[in-house]
């Protein structure tokens, strides 16, 4: 199936295609006469290739790293509509972790698609348009006291302790939060990027004269910023 052809990709670039990689980037070089460039690069989102194949996908970011001195940063995405459901917010939390754990690299994680969960002019604070949610929806971003979700999730007696240990595991480890991600909000994508810029440390070595990664231009964003509600 498809994942299987993905694991068996990032494994063959691992094993045999690392200097690919290199020729590849040296080509960008040599073609704009510029020696240093900002990478951006898409991975899959199947969770198989930060599990089943973390060990080929960390042989890569090591070789940019270590090879290549490229400053590399982690940005993983989550739906914001995951939050509707408990199990799936619970589930998408331990994937964060272990991506965070697997990859060994700075790391944002980023609630995305927010302008598609946002309140309903006509609806109460916990109703978005996916459903209604347990909790406000900026407790989602970095929730204290996990054991409040419990009683949303099902009451199956054979699962309790699993859930119990799933949520005393994310509680004891406490590295897991969430940058909101509204595309439609100008503030918003820019909190995002100030984030990612200070992880992979760009806005000290930047082009100053570049106005969105200056340091004092983010700064000033950050002054602003009165109220999360204003990133949604």
């Amino acid at each position: 199936g498809p994942n299987g052809a993905l694991l068996y990709c990032i494994k063959y670039i691992h094993e045999t295609g690392l200097e690919w990689i290199r020729e590849r980037i040296q080509e960008l070089k040599e073609r704009y006469g510029i020696s240093e460039f900002y990478y951006i690069v898409d991975c899959p989102g199947q969770v198989e290739l930060y599990t089943n194949e973390s060990e080929s996908l960390r042989g890569i970011v090591s070789f940019l790293q270590k090879e290549l001195h490229i400053t590399l940063a982690c940005v993983n995405l989550i739906d914001a509509q995951y939050c509707v459901e408990p199990a799936k917010y619970i589930g998408a939390l331990l994937t964060c972790l272990n991506a965070q754990i697997s990859l060994e690299l700075p790391h944002i994680n980023v609630m995305s698609k927010m302008d598609l969960i946002q309140l309903s002019d006509d609806l109460d604070e916990s109703d978005t348009k996916y459903g209604e949610l347990n909790f406000r929806l900026r407790d989602y971003l970095n929730f204290g006291n996990m054991h409040r979700l419990l009683q949303f999730m099902p009451q199956q007696a054979r699962f309790t302790k699993l859930n119990e240990s799933i949520i005393e595991l994310l509680e004891n480890w406490n590295h897991v939060s969430f940058v909101p991600l509204n595309i439609e909000k100008k503030a918003s994508v820019l909190n995002v990027l100030r984030h990612v810029n200070k992880a992979n440390g760009y806005i000290f070595v930047g082009d100053v004269q570049n106005a969105v990664f200056n340091q004092s231009f983010m700064d000033k964003l950050e002054e602003e910023e009165q109220d999360v509600d204003e990133l949604f």
